[in-house]
Parts: structure tokens; sequence; C-alpha cells
């Protein structure tokens, strides 16, 4: 452990050094802000004669600082285990002479916003798993049955059902009382093993054990990272649908997750709804869903949803290059679930009920339906989500393939584009992006997509460079570009006596 620890300090000298050699310097001072093991800020100082000449700021996006991280991060890791207070800050000094000054701030814990909701109905965790039977044979085990047909290395991924005594010290550890539906879900299987695709359309199912350590790291997040002035911050960072139904954080302490995508995202349960929402309601969050929607009012309907949709045959499964198979929606023809949701559960907000039973179009005349669908669907989304109407500004920058937009409220949205086509009103004509040469080709992915269904299904309007159709019919044939990955959004800008039709993602 010392050596460890010596090496660490050793590893911050060194990656001052890089900073101040051949300096007449006086002292040099690095700073760290710990937000977690994957999010992190840091400032650094070079100080001459006892005069600040220099400062700077970096991020993660930096490679130099990432030695100086991963010393940071072991030092607070032994700091925590040792004082067992977590920690906000680490600052480390170096002198002229060698000699160094390493220090913590203490983060202060907060106090969730409210104690979760029991939404057990009363019953114990031995009362739940009475009815266990009737439950897995009305959807749990017609779940499983599909698995054996269509994914079978997906059933055998799964692992035995967790015992009474495991989903009670999980219940205790985390100090909530646990809905029947989840007690159900967890006395089925207990997560998934090995390398099979995700239950969840890809997203694996977690462990008991695997949830309740997400669940402490979020805990952890919370306490270091939600200090008063970062709380202050959140409705600029973090939304949800409908509105009133889950708190407008990035993170809380009582959203149980209980699928992930190894990358920090999850689905879970929400024991701390808003006002109007409903205690153990399915939601998304983690570290790139910013925008919370809800998914179902219980994990119960969530799985009722789920098997519908298998049943339906909104199914995808692929082999991809390792040998092994994907598994996703049909449709929307997205490689990531959280990136159907946003299509799949758009709330009107008179009612909760996610989209029921929609499988892939069959047709070219199914195929612009769903366009129709899609293209209202996200202009709520945009609505909802970025604050993006008809009237936003927009520039394009065609060197970098991206778009701003330029919100009502004075926002700025910088995302990836791509250019699906250009409606000319006078000719009554859309003329599809990839039979234009002004644009650059990784900005024609999505165009050129549709092109490729239009030839593997001979659907013609797909297939010829200019299209005779009203403006309505050409919304409906770009938006069907929204099936794949390469556009999240849709957006109509008007570029001189034309309409553009742009797609855009805003993660990138």
């Amino acid at each position: 452990m010392e050596v460890k620890k010596k090496n660490a300090i050793d590893c911050l000298i060194n990656y001052l050094h890089e900073f101040i050699d051949q300096r007449n310097w006086h002292s040099a001072h690095v700073s760290f802000k710990i937000k977690n093991s994957s999010c992190w800020t840091a400032q650094h100082y070079l100080i001459f004669d006892n005069e600040k000449i220099s400062e700077g700021g970096f991020s993660n996006s930096d490679d130099s600082m990432f030695s100086g991280m991963d010393a940071a991060t072991f030092l607070c890791q032994q700091h925590e285990l040792h004082s067992n207070v977590a920690v906000n800050y680490v600052h480390f000094t170096l002198h002229p002479d060698g000699y160094h000054e390493l220090r913590f701030d203490d983060a202060k814990p907060v106090a969730p916003d409210a104690p979760p909701q029991d939404a057990s109905g009363g019953l114990s965790i031995a009362q739940q798993l009475a009815t266990f039977e009737e439950a897995a044979a009305t959807i749990l085990s017609p779940l499983e049955t599909w698995l054996k047909q269509y994914l079978p290395e997906v059933a055998d991924s799964l692992q035995p059902g967790a015992t009474a005594r495991q989903l009670q010290n999980y219940a205790n550890k985390l100090g909530v009382v646990l809905p029947q539906d989840f007690v159900h879900l967890y006395h089925w299987h207990n997560g998934q093993k090995g390398k099979a695709a995700g239950l969840f359309y890809g997203m694996h199912l977690m462990s008991l054990k695997a949830s309740l350590a997400a669940c402490e790291q979020e805990r952890r997040y919370w306490q270091t990272y939600c200090d008063a002035e970062s709380r202050e911050k959140y409705p600029d960072h973090a939304s949800s649908t409908p509105s009133g139904h889950i708190r407008v954080q990035y993170c809380n302490p009582y959203w149980l997750p209980f699928a992930h995508d190894h990358a920090g995202n999850y689905l879970g349960i929400d024991l701390s709804p808003d006002s109007q929402g409903t205690a153990g309601q399915v939601i998304n969050f983690g570290r790139y869903e910013d925008h919370k929607k809800v998914l179902a009012n219980s994990l119960g309907d969530f799985l009722h949803w789920l098997a519908a949709q298998w049943q339906a045959g909104n199914t995808s499964v692929r082999r991809e290059a390792d040998g092994g198979r994907s598994f996703n929606t049909r449709w929307p023809d997205k490689r990531h679930f959280l990136d159907s949701v946003k299509l799949m559960f758009l709330h009107d907000g008179s009612t909760l009920a996610p989209q029921q039973g929609e499988s892939a179009p069959q047709n070219e005349a199914g195929y612009l339906e769903s366009g129709q669908v899609l293209r209202n669907r996200m202009a709520h989304m945009a609505a909802d989500e970025l604050g993006l109407t008809a009237q936003s500004r927009w520039q394009l920058n065609i060197q970098t393939g991206t778009v701003t937009f330029t919100t009502a409220q004075g926002k700025l949205l910088h995302c990836q584009a791509q250019i699906l086509g250009r409606y000319h009103p006078a000719q009554g004509q859309l003329h599809w992006a990839w039979d234009q040469s002004e644009w650059p080709l990784d900005m024609l992915c999505a165009a050129r997509a549709l092109q490729d269904e239009g030839t593997r299904h001979t659907w013609p309007r797909f297939t010829t460079p200019r299209v005779a159709c009203s403006e309505a019919e050409a919304w409906n044939l770009v938006a069907a570009a929204c099936h794949g990955d390469d556009v999240e959004g849709l957006f109509r800008a008007t570029d001189g006596d034309s309409v553009l039709y742009l797609g855009y993602l805003t993660q990138y």
C-alpha cells in the first residue's frame, strides 16, 4: 500500500515537472476536482517567485492529464478508505527543494430531496414471493420461452434467481422497500453472465450485486458532486417528461438500476418520484441520459410492454463481427435501446402509457406512414428536450459536418449534421441529398441509408433522385431516416427559395 502511495506521489511530481522543467520557478501547485472515477476536472498553477504567472484548466479530454488524474484518484481512494469521508478536491504542491504537500477537501454530505417511497403495497418480501408463480406464468415464463426459441444464448446467460434473503439484504443496504414486480424479476433471474446480448434490447439484466454497486456509486456521486452550487445548475443539465413525474436531477440515490449498457447508462425504477409520478415507475438515467422519460408506471407494466413488442415482431437480431449476435428494436432501427426510447416513449401529458404494439413497416406505404409518426414524435422530442422549434436559427458548417442551432431562449446546440434532401416548392420536387455533389460524403450517410433501403425493397420514391411530391410528403420521406442510427432529430431549414432537410445528432 505504501509503495503504491509513493508511486502515486512520484507520478504527480513528474507530472508537474513537465510544466516547470528548465524554468526558474518557485513552486508549482495542481488541484483536481474529483467528481467520480471517470468525470473530473483539474486546474494547475505555476508560481514564480511567489507570484502566480500562469494558470490553465484541463478536463478529462486532455491526454496529458491521465497520469496525474490516476494518481490523484488513487490518493483520494486511500484517503476515503482511512477517513470514511468522501473527497471533493485533492491539492498537491511541489516546492523547489523537492518538499511536497498533499491536502484533501472533504465533501460535505448532501441529504436527498425526499426519502424513498414504499411501493410494496405493505407486503414483506416473503409475502411478495408467495405470488411469484402466478407472475411468472403471466409474463416471465413467456419471455423466457421466446428467448429460448429466438435467442437461446441470452436465455442461457440468465443467472439463477435471487433468494428472499439476498433481496432483503439488497433492500436493507439501500434503505428502501422494494416493489413486488422488482422482487419477482430478481427471484426469476439474478442478472446475466457472459457476453451474450442483453435481455432488454441489448441492455443487460444486472445482478443485485451489480445494481447495489451502481447505486453506491450514484450515492457517492451525489455526496461529492451535489453541493449547493452544482445543484442550482441541475435544471440546465437535466430534464424529464412528462413534467412533474421525474425529479429534474442528473442523479438520485433512489433510482435503482436493473439494466445497463456497460457504459454508465441504466434502466431503473424510481422510488423518489416527483409530485405527479408513481413510486416504482421505470425510467432511463445515467452518464449520457440528461433527459429522463417515464417508460412505464411500474416494472410489471414495462415487462408486459416488452413482451408485446417481441410478439409483434419488433426485434432485430444481427450477427456481429466478433461472431456474437446483437439484439435491438426493429423499429426504430437503432443500435442502442436508449436511442430507441427517445422515439418509442413520448407522452402528450394526458397519459403515461407507452406506445403499444408498434412493429417495423413492411412496405413503402408503411415506411412513409412511419415517417409521419417519427416526424410528429421528433417535433415533440426536440421541443421538450432541446427547446428546438421551427423558429430556431441555424448555421451549417460543411467543413466540420456540424450544425449550430440557436433556440428562442438563446441556447446554443452544436450537433453533428446529416443532409437528407432539398425541397423546391416551385417545382414541387424533393431532390435527395445523395444526388447532390455539393455535400461531403460523411454528411450523406443517412440519405444513402434510405437509398439503400429503397433499393433493397424496390421502393422508387427512395431511389429516384427527384421525387414529385408535396412538402408534407417530402417531410415524411426524409423523416424515415430516423429509423437508423445516423439521425436523432430532424430540422426543416428555410434556405432561400427552397427547404433544406437536416438530420442531427446531439451527441458526437
